[in-house]
């Protein structure tokens, strides 16, 4: 955890109001505490790729940023689909109520990834990375890619969010 940096300029996906339904109380079972969405917006790499807003650093390092909205939730979780994934590059994110950004380095996602296709979980289902579960209806994801790094090196989508309520 670290604070969470000023976002300039970050491209806002967002998801129409969710309309909660509570069904019928039942005493068995685990209480719903949140649904699965889809992005469509999102969903394919070109069409992720294409939303994200870039930053170029003197020293030559590459940070990329985009927003995901989805009211009314109270957190959000999202659902990084790994196709491929730059060595030394730094995932963050931060929901709009965080006072500190959580950041993934991509060797750590890589891993559970292996371990998953390791495990024999469909290829779709492997490489789908859920991010840490962030306060707020809106949560901004940013990628830092290392000097001298193409950005035809990373191939990644987000096409679902966990909305909490």
């Amino acid at each position: 955890m670290r604070p969470k940096a000023a976002v300039v300029d970050s491209t806002v996906v967002r998801l129409d109001t969710f309309q909660y339904v509570q069904e019928p109380s039942s005493n068995w079972g685990p209480m719903k505490i949140g649904t699965v969405r889809e992005v469509e917006a999102t969903a394919q790499p070109d069409d992720f790729f294409a939303r994200l807003k870039w930053r170029v650093a003197v020293d030559g390092k590459q940070t990329a940023s985009i927003s995901f909205e989805s009211p009314p939730a109270r957190g959000i979780r999202l659902g990084l689909q790994i196709g491929l994934l730059p060595m030394d590059s730094v995932f963050r994110v931060f929901g709009s109520e965080d006072e500190e950004a959580v950041e993934i380095d991509s060797s750590v996602i890589a891993q559970i990834v292996q371990l998953n296709l390791n495990a024999a979980v469909p290829d779709q289902v492997a490489r789908l990375y859920w991010l840490p579960i962030l306060k707020g209806a809106r949560v901004t994801l940013e990628i830092d890619l290392p000097a001298q790094t193409p950005r035809s090196a990373m191939v990644l989508s987000v096409p679902q969010l966990s909305h909490l309520w």
